[in-house]
């Protein structure tokens, strides 16, 4: 279905990951799909960059600092979904999210299903995955509601 391996060439991703590790194999493997990749550490910079920028997806750590200097926790992720229903990010109005982390059982499915634009929950375990989900959310209309990949 997929079969050019650059089919995503001209779309837009933030990654919201505040973990250096995990960014450098993600960013390479988005990237030879042909995504642009912004980076962002923490929920207000992702929130500064919903603001000035469209993006196509956005892939979201759910433990998150708030702030550069603050300790990551479940209030960051929440916070960046809580911004892209703001009329302050409404060209990401609709942007599908996929939540990247290593904390399942922390992330909690009911409050993320109020959110429309939530598509899925991917471990940071299954990062081989990650690419597929993209091209999954970005290439197959989906409605509203959260699924597990």
């Amino acid at each position: 279905m997929f079969g050019d391996k650059r089919d995503l060439e001209g779309r837009r991703a933030l990654l919201v990951e505040d973990i250096e590790k995990t960014l450098s194999g993600t960013i390479a493997e988005l990237r030879s799909a042909g995504l642009e990749i912004t980076v962002t550490s923490n929920s207000a910079d992702a929130i500064v960059a919903l603001e000035a920028t469209t993006f196509d997806v956005v892939l979201l750590d759910w433990r998150l600092p708030l702030t550069v200097d603050s300790a990551p926790d479940d209030e960051g992720g929440l916070r960046v979904l809580e911004a892209l229903s703001s009329a302050a990010c409404t060209g990401n109005a609709g942007v599908p999210v996929i939540i990247v982390t290593n904390q399942g059982s922390s992330v909690d499915s009911v409050r993320l299903s109020t959110f429309g634009n939530y598509r899925a929950t991917l471990s940071k375990l299954q990062m081989d995955e990650i690419t597929r989900a993209v091209r999954s959310v970005l290439h197959e209309p989906v409605s509203g509601g959260g699924r597990s990949v």
